[in-house]
């Protein structure tokens, strides 16, 4: 069984409650949204594109799209972003390096970094979000830790460079 989210875009009304709810679920900082809806044609969230018969306003929830061969989980070069058996793309904490290749293949601009130190932003964000625990998949691979240390270790940096 593969899970999907099917959004009524006849239905959407532009209210982000889809967004928020994401942030919340995945304990996101402040700045960082993977959930974002854009309102067609305007350069601003809410404003009507003038059409040839008066004005109109749609709008495009954009989230991860969890792709049958997914650009962000062929770059990664520690595995560390991997398709589990339900089809969603998911990211084992323990195993990411922060190198941002995943940012740079989406295709729709979901993945996002955490430049800051998750209590720090916490503290500044003046309230707690997320799940009070980390979550393992089948006890191996850890999808979600409420504060994960911040670190970014290249692997360039371990490749011993000719004197």
């Amino acid at each position: 069984m593969r899970y999907c989210m099917v959004i009524d875009l006849d239905k959407c009304i532009g209210c982000q409650t889809c967004a928020v709810i994401c942030k919340m679920h995945h304990a996101q900082p402040q700045g960082t949204w993977w959930n974002r809806v854009f309102t067609q044609g305007s350069d601003y969230h809410q404003s009507a594109v003038g059409t040839k018969d008066g004005f109109k306003i749609e709008y495009l929830p954009v989230s991860c799209q969890m792709c049958d061969n997914a650009p962000c989980e062929r770059v990664c070069p520690t595995g560390a972003t991997y398709k589990n058996e339900e089809g969603m793309i998911l990211v084992d904490y323990d195993r990411c390096i922060g190198c941002r290749t995943c940012m740079a293949a989406c295709p729709y601009g979901v993945r996002q970094f955490n430049w800051k130190d998750p209590k720090k932003a916490k503290e500044e964000a003046g309230y707690a979000y997320g799940y009070p625990f980390d979550v393992t998949e089948k006890g191996k691979r850890l999808v979600y830790t409420q504060d994960r240390e911040r670190h970014v270790i290249s692997a360039i940096w371990m490749i011993p460079t000719p004197k």
